[in-house]
């Protein structure tokens, strides 16, 4: 019974997964838009504020290590999850490991455009985001950036994906493409300009 109830969850999880992946990207934009939920990911966000003139520079140093990886790709690692995962396992879907730093420059490079010049320090965007927390309570609009999503800021989130590529068969693209398709993704969508 336990595992005739398991098997439907999953089911229905892979269906749910199904359906959005098969959403338009619009649609979840548009419903974002109205609900006041951030939808893009940081690595979005940090682009949007880029190129509309409002960062100038790298957050922190620049040199801490993310791990990146495109939407698509994570969507269909759950699925190989569910239909090809063992029991009690945990896949890290991840992409390529890399620092804001190179992927600023790598963002250069794709849009003919130059790399930031400086680094803007955490202890400054921390302040900025209690000082937006604060007047976003007042004015009922999402701030720009919170302190908590600072203090995330502040830790390395490199990870390897070496099982899952083992064991679903996950093969995440290359950051150069993802980022390609992602940049020309904001532009049609009028986010940012190049």
């Amino acid at each position: 019974m336990v595992m005739l109830q398991m098997r439907h969850r999953c089911i229905e999880g892979r269906n749910f997964v199904l359906n959005m992946r098969n959403r338009s990207f619009l649609q979840i934009e548009s419903h974002c838009r109205q609900q006041q939920i951030r939808c893009q990911s940081p690595l979005s966000t940090q682009l949007i504020e880029r190129f509309n003139g409002r960062l100038p520079g790298y957050i922190g140093d620049g040199y801490d290590r993310e791990s990146f990886c495109h939407v698509d790709d994570v969507v269909n690692g759950h699925i190989a999850a569910m239909e090809k995962g063992r029991v009690g396992q945990r896949y890290l879907l991840t992409g390529e490991n890399m620092s804001f730093v190179l992927i600023f420059n790598m963002v250069a490079n794709i849009t003919n455009t130059r790399a930031p010049m400086f680094h803007v320090p955490l202890w400054l965007i921390e302040a900025y985001g209690w000082i937006s927390v604060f007047v976003s309570r007042i004015t009922g609009k999402l701030p720009l950036i919170s302190y908590p999503t600072v203090r995330v800021l502040r830790h390395q989130w490199a990870y390897s994906c070496d099982k899952a590529k083992m064991e679903l068969g996950y093969t995440p693209r290359n950051l150069t493409e993802g980022l390609s398709e992602m940049l020309l993704w904001l532009k049609e969508e009028k986010l940012i300009k190049f």
